[in-house]
């Protein structure tokens, strides 16, 4: 600044001195330099009043050059009339205020300040969706008095919904009337139809408090995943002594529908209060011939089960005496279904023939179709589709997948057939076939995993990753774009069905796996040796296992609860004599059946009366029970 005025200073003076030197100029320039001196002190008084302001106000910067100012009083009058006519801008330029001096203070007051109309114009001009704009409104640099304002409930409640649980919790400590809009009760209902604590169906009442309902499903999902880990349930053996050796199972919700080497078709309920109980199905059996079961399906109503002879029948659930209709195919039964959602249909499978059977309005059962194959027929999958009036049903032989209907005309369509390789397993949902093809040693095609949309017979994933021949699938039961596999190999692996190779691959197995399932966090699998394994998918290891003889062919679980059946290879049956049904056969020899409830207490209520002693008792110990503390002698 000092510089700046001793530069201006020295101008002046400069300027003084070369208006004194015109007065020695003839007439002519006289006049000229007149005009220049009435137009210098014009200038004159113009920088002593600048100079006296600056002096004043100390302002920072001035915006006019000395230099500029030589140059100007060399052009003559040209130059001296366009300071004339720019006296005013140069003093309102002057006059200004230098923005550097209050930045800080500026940059606080604009933060304080509302959106202004521009700002608003350019979002809409970028459109910008409402709810962006409503949040960027709420941002605490804006000084909007969000929580002040005034809105209707409907709107409130249309904003909150696109909220999860955490947001939800946050605003309700805000003040009582979010509070209260927060805690409506269609906000929480909705959330627990997410989460899957409710349906629905259900009705939607007032007071009913569905907070507090999803609150405490939340801390039971807690609780009943800690009793997972820790293995904490009560374990059931449902044993029938007198039905030789388990020879199959099928399983819906709490019903069970097992089969055993004698021709016994028990129908297992394990919802009663005390504990797992069972009926009776009467199979029909024509003199003493007993036939083995083979196979077994169960659904909400009906339950079917197939036989070694060919025989199937099938019975109502809750009238298990006589079944409501059998027929038979050529050869064992390898495989039955059952569909109920639009008309009842039993779908039986054997090594060269399929069989459909419906029944009509009035119960009646007719056969709709029966074809007989030459090519030997491996599994058989019932769809349980609403897109189609008939059902359809997947029928895999060694090397092709067709898809059929239950129309009663032949409408066969081919999804697929595998060249240089063999179907070893399969599953399917609705709309999706999974299917594992091995190899014959040779070629590329073998351990893999191919994926089918139903719909269009088109091929959706080739997934990889597998080492020998896969053993199991699951798709069923697995969560959205997930599916589980087991191998030969002895390992388990989980796949996203949009990517080819494995996500996660579960070793611990000492035999090839037979069976697999997964849900969100955990899985279950189960081995030839009859080891049952539960992993968590997080960590990647193994939480628990359990050993039964036989190998687990069929294992299931549920939010609560988990069924394992350990099916002997060969079965062991009786003979024809007038004896037999005297005969047990060994409990080694007859397979296991349990289940797994982790939601049953299983602990004691109170100590066993043998363990306490209240010193009535003239004896230390009964029934030669060797107790911790044995009670006091008390001598008479």
């Amino acid at each position: 600044m000092a510089d700046e005025e001793e530069e201006l200073l020295k101008f002046r003076l400069e300027w003084e001195k070369e208006i004194k030197q015109q007065d020695d100029v003839k007439n002519k320039l006289r006049k000229k330099s007149c005009d220049v001196k009435s137009e210098g002190d014009l200038k004159k008084d113009l920088l002593e009043g600048i100079f006296q302001r600056q002096e004043s106000k100390r302002p920072q910067e001035l915006i006019i050059n000395g230099g500029e100012g030589k140059s100007e009083i060399n052009k003559g009058s040209t130059a001296n009339e366009e300071i004339i006519r720019n006296k005013k801008s140069e003093i309102i330029l002057l006059s200004l205020p230098n923005p550097e001096g209050s930045t800080g203070e500026n940059e606080k007051c604009t933060k304080k300040q509302k959106v202004s109309k521009l700002d608003l114009e350019e979002s809409h001009r970028s459109g910008t969706p409402l709810l962006e704009q409503l949040i960027f409104d709420i941002d605490e640099v804006t000084a909007i008095p969000f929580f002040d304002l005034q809105l209707p409930r409907e709107v409130g409640m249309k904003i909150l919904g696109h909220l999860s649980m955490w947001d939800l919790c946050q605003c309700a400590i805000v003040s009582k009337s979010w509070k209260s809009l927060a805690e409506d009760e269609l906000l929480w209902f909705k959330i627990g139809v997410d989460k899957g604590f409710m349906s629905k169906c259900q009705l939607v009442v007032e007071g009913s408090n569905w907070k507090r309902h999803v609150r405490d499903s939340i801390m039971q999902n807690r609780r009943q995943q800690q009793r997972w880990r820790e293995r904490v349930c009560r374990i059931t053996p449902m044993d029938y002594e007198r039905g030789g050796s388990l020879s199959a199972v099928g399983m819906s919700n709490s019903l069970v529908c097992a089969g055993y080497s004698t021709g016994t078709v028990l129908l297992w309920d394990f919802e009663g209060h005390d504990g797992p109980s069972y009926k009776l199905m009467d199979p029909l059996i024509d003199g003493q011939e007993r036939p083995c079961v083979t196979a077994t399906c169960i659904s909400n109503g009906l339950c079917a089960a197939g036989f070694e002879n060919g025989r199937v029948n099938i019975w109502q659930n809750m009238f298990p005496h006589s079944p409501v209709n059998n027929f038979s195919v050529d050869g064992p039964v390898k495989s039955v279904a059952i569909a109920t959602n639009r008309e009842l249909s039993v779908v039986a499978l054997s090594e060269n023939e399929v069989r459909v059977d419906v029944a009509d309005a009035n119960g009646r059962w007719r056969c709709r179709q029966q074809k007989a194959t030459e090519s030997k027929l491996q599994h058989m999958h019932l769809l349980q589709s609403t897109r189609t009036i008939y059902h359809q049903y997947v029928i895999l032989t060694r090397d092709t997948i067709e898809l059929h209907d239950t129309s009663g005309i032949d409408n066969v369509t081919l999804i697929d057939q595998v060249i240089g390789g063999k179907i070893t397993c399969s599953d399917c949902t609705a709309d999706t076939l999974a299917v594992g093809i091995g190899s014959y040693g040779y070629g590329i095609l073998g351990n893999k995993v191919r994926l089918y949309q139903v719909s269009s017979c088109r091929l959706l994933a080739l997934l990889s990753g597998h080492h020998y021949e896969i053993t199991c699938i699951n798709v069923r039961d697995s969560p959205p774009n997930r599916l589980i596999t087991g191998s030969y190999d002895r390992r388990v692996r989980i796949f996203d069905t949009r990517c080819e190779s494995p996500t996660q691959t579960l070793c611990g197995h000492s035999d090839y796996v037979t069976t697999v399932q997964m849900d969100e966090w955990k899985v279950v699998s189960g081995s030839r040796d009859g080891i049952t394994c539960v992993w968590d998918q997080r960590m990647a290891s193994m939480l628990w296992s359990t050993h039964a003889r036989h190998p687990v062919r069929h294992c299931r679980f549920s939010r609560n609860r988990m069924l394992t059946a350990n099916i002997p290879e060969g079965q062991f049956t009786h003979e024809n004599s007038w004896y037999a049904d005297d005969l047990i056969l060994h409990r080694k020899n007859r397979g296991t059946l349990r289940l797994f409830d982790f939601e049953a207490e299983n602990v004691s209520l109170d100590v066993p009366e043998i363990c306490s002693s209240n010193y009535d008792d003239t004896t230390g110990y009964n029934y030669n029970i060797a107790l911790a503390t044995p009670y006091d002698v008390i001598d008479e």
